[in-house]
């Protein structure tokens, strides 16, 4: 799940067609600090995580979140009423505690973390299918947590590009949105099996190549000082031709040497390449 929201909030509108149940919420996050946002609820026989959704109650919200025209919208994972004592009939907003919401997000880095005001502040960016619109739309989360002893290798570890995940406060703004990061994790994407074959073969035929390379100069160097060891016993031979008297000799000392020399030259040339 690239997103997640936990917050207590009080239900204000709903709207039940067949399959699911839409309308607004609004948690508290200060003592005269509203946040509304919009809720998609699915409803299924299947699960007991989602119970009916009654207007003006107040419940434990969770869900998955993303912002779309500047708005707040959760699809509901899991909806808890809860039995909140109000001075009146029904529930109001000004019975919901204050509570800010929390936020759990998933992405790759997009902007490395800059230093302001004491504090480091990093983006992450990913794109996230919106359960209320049914859309699918980019979420870019500004993340900023204090400098101290806990967070010290984050700065670090935002410039090599990992995936992380942060928890804390969700902030909603006019145009994007803060989680003030109470906890701050990261790990490096694995390479896929098919792009670990492909680099497996592509080291293999990189070997190859080099191998036959290194062959065909051997071979070439070799056929050089061959040819030269030829020249060089075929002079021997004629400045001593056969009389018609003498015995078949074979190939004179001198000549085998050299041939033997010229091949060992050959081969250390090859192994210092």
């Amino acid at each position: 799940m690239a997103s997640m929201f936990c917050a207590i909030s009080f239900v204000k509108e709903i709207s039940t067609p067949n399959k699911f149940t839409s309308g607004t919420a609004i948690y508290r996050a200060g003592d005269d600090e509203f946040v509304e946002y919009k809720f998609k609820a699915f409803r299924s026989e299947h699960t007991p995580l989602i119970e009916e959704i009654w207007k003006k109650t107040i419940a434990l919200i969770v869900g998955r979140f993303a912002f779309e025209n500047n708005q707040l919208n959760v699809t509901i994972n899991q909806y808890i009423p809860l039995n909140v004592c109000s001075l009146g009939d029904d529930p109001t907003i000004y019975d919901l505690p204050i509570a800010p919401a929390f936020g759990f997000f998933t992405a790759p880095i997009q902007d490395p973390a800059v230093t302001e005001s004491g504090q480091d502040i990093f983006r992450l960016k990913r794109e996230v299918y919106n359960g209320v619109t049914g859309n699918q739309s980019t979420l870019s989360i500004l993340c900023k947590y204090p400098l101290h002893s806990r967070h010290t290798n984050v700065a670090d570890a935002t410039t090599r590009r990992p995936i992380f995940s942060v928890g804390g406060e969700l902030v909603p703004l006019a145009k994007s949105a803060f989680i003030l990061c109470e906890t701050i994790e990261w790990n490096y994407p694995i390479a896929s099996p098919n792009a670990h074959s492909t680099y497996e073969n592509n080291n293999h035929l990189n070997y190859n190549n080099k191998r036959k390379r290194q062959v065909e100069r051997i071979a070439e160097k070799f056929h050089s000082h061959s040819s030269t060891s030829n020249n060089t016993y075929k002079n021997i031979s004629q400045r001593h031709p056969r009389q018609n008297n003498s015995k078949p000799t074979t190939p004179s000392l001198n000549s085998e040497n050299l041939r033997f020399n010229n091949l060992q030259t050959t081969l250390e040339q090859v192994r210092g390449t």
